[in-house]
């Protein structure tokens, strides 16, 4: 399910950009799975770069004009603040106080 809603979504908000309709969207996957749009979709100078993410009923999509980004959604089981003493720096973590 996660799935065709993060599609959807994907889908409508690039129809919505590039003013077409969701089905002349054309999706294609990179060498490692990352999809992007095929060359020529867009009208626009930079090319529209996106990501989606899904995990456990959750869908998150981000777009860019011309530079790659990556997002991740997941559910966190445990103590937030371990996790995040794991995978952010002492400045990172100095900014949340």
């Amino acid at each position: 399910m996660e799935y065709l809603v993060g599609r959807y979504l994907l889908k409508t908000l690039l129809a919505y950009y590039l003013g077409k309709a969701p089905e002349d969207i054309v999706i294609s996957r990179g060498e490692h799975g990352k999809p992007y749009l095929s060359v020529g979709e867009t009208d626009f100078p930079f090319e529209i770069k996106f990501n989606l993410s899904h995990s456990n009923g959750i869908v998150v999509c981000a777009f860019t004009l011309g530079e790659e980004l990556g997002v991740d959604v997941e559910k966190v089981d445990g103590d937030i603040l371990e996790i995040a003493e794991r995978y952010f720096s002492l400045n990172e973590l100095h900014l949340g106080k």
